[in-house]
């Protein structure tokens, strides 16, 4: 699609292109009120985002990429960025990098700014499920969503089963032995919380074990949050003696909380996270994750970004598997034969069910 050119506004407003550069930049000259309220209205009406980028001045689109991530501290993403800026290099491109911080508007802010630099593409981790992308849409700028999924069929994305992934840590954990097990989850509103409590809640159901409601925890993906969560369950009167936990840094929150009060991981109280972060290894114990293979997401959405101008959207689906530490007090081999079985057709497309054992340094 053609970007709308400042020529356009200064059309539509019945002025200068000089007094349209003179209101998009506050200056240096002086512009009548009336004059002012005429371009602003011709930009709103006509979608202009202004062009900051000399390279775009010629029409065309620079060989950046934004990625826009919600919490850049969060070990998961800031391993996420890495991976993508060497598949970015890798294919001669430049990753530009935003952090919300999870703010809405910030979000916002920062998503115009790329298009201000005529990115090439946008790669998007939302603050919620519905990130403000229409400028990108009309712009004919490709948007792969990333951790979050994807309901929208204008946008490709590149995500693992967060459902089968959520029931095959769960399912480990009773598998061996645990039937009084509890959930953490994200927060309320969260597609990725939902779909991963849905598959906690699956696995459950699968061997005939009732949830309890109070053994059910939700919060934010932070270290913080799983602190709280942790300081609860260890003064419950009747706690579980398992846990599975939505996120690597909600699970190290939640284990210092639990050692901090005398409850001892795996054996008073065992449990299985997700993201499998480096920051797992390096917990006492060290944990057991079920991995989002973060070199794998960027290698996928990276082609797709290459290939983006070529083809229509589409969701990629990438495998899981289980990293086994010895925060699940399982005493088995970490072998794919003791993996449970995962409905839902080829297993390629949905998750994998290997096990790998964690490296300890």
């Amino acid at each position: 699609m053609t970007f709308v050119t400042r020529a356009d506004v200064a059309a539509r407003a019945g002025t200068s292109v000089a007094v349209v550069s003179y209101v998009v930049n506050d200056g240096p000259r002086s512009v009548a009120p009336a004059t002012r309220q005429r371009v602003q209205r011709a930009i709103e009406e006509l979608g202009y985002v202004p062009n900051r980028s000399a390279q775009a001045l010629a029409g065309s689109r620079t060989f950046a990429c934004g990625l826009l991530l919600p919490d850049i501290s969060n070990p998961f993403f800031a391993s996420l960025a890495h991976a993508l800026q060497d598949e970015a290099m890798r294919h001669g491109l430049t990753l530009l990098l935003g952090d919300s911080g999870g703010d809405k508007d910030r979000e916002q802010r920062l998503l115009a700014t790329f298009l201000e630099q005529r990115v090439r593409a946008l790669i998007v981790v939302g603050v919620d499920d519905s990130p403000h992308l229409e400028a990108a849409t009309r712009y004919g700028v490709p948007v792969v969503m990333l951790d979050r999924g994807n309901s929208s069929p204008e946008f490709s994305s590149v995500c693992i089963d967060n459902y089968a992934a959520a029931r095959h840590g769960t399912e480990f954990l009773i598998e061996a032995g645990h039937r009084r097990v509890g959930f953490v989850g994200g927060p309320h509103g969260l597609g990725v919380a939902a779909q991963r409590l849905a598959g906690f809640r699956a696995a459950l159901q699968d061997h005939g074990i009732e949830e309890v409601p109070a053994w059910n925890f939700s919060g934010e993906f932070s270290k913080q949050s799983g602190y709280e969560i942790g300081s609860t369950i260890s003064q419950l009167p009747d706690r579980p003696d398992a846990v599975f936990v939505s996120s690597d840094q909600q699970a190290i929150g939640l284990l210092a909380a639990l050692l901090d009060r005398s409850v001892r991981v795996p054996a008073d109280v065992a449990m299985v996270s997700l993201d499998g972060t480096d920051d797992g290894r390096y917990t006492r114990p060290p944990l057991t994750s079920v991995l989002q293979p973060v070199d794998q997401i960027a290698r996928q959405t990276m082609d797709m970004v290459t290939g983006s101008r070529h083809t229509a959207p589409s969701r990629v689906t990438i495998p899981h598997r289980l990293i086994l530490g010895r925060s699940s007090g399982s005493a088995r081999e970490a072998d794919p034969a003791h993996s449970p079985p995962h409905p839902g057709g080829d297993l390629e497309a949905h998750t994998a069910v290997n096990t790998q054992q964690r490296s300890y340094e």
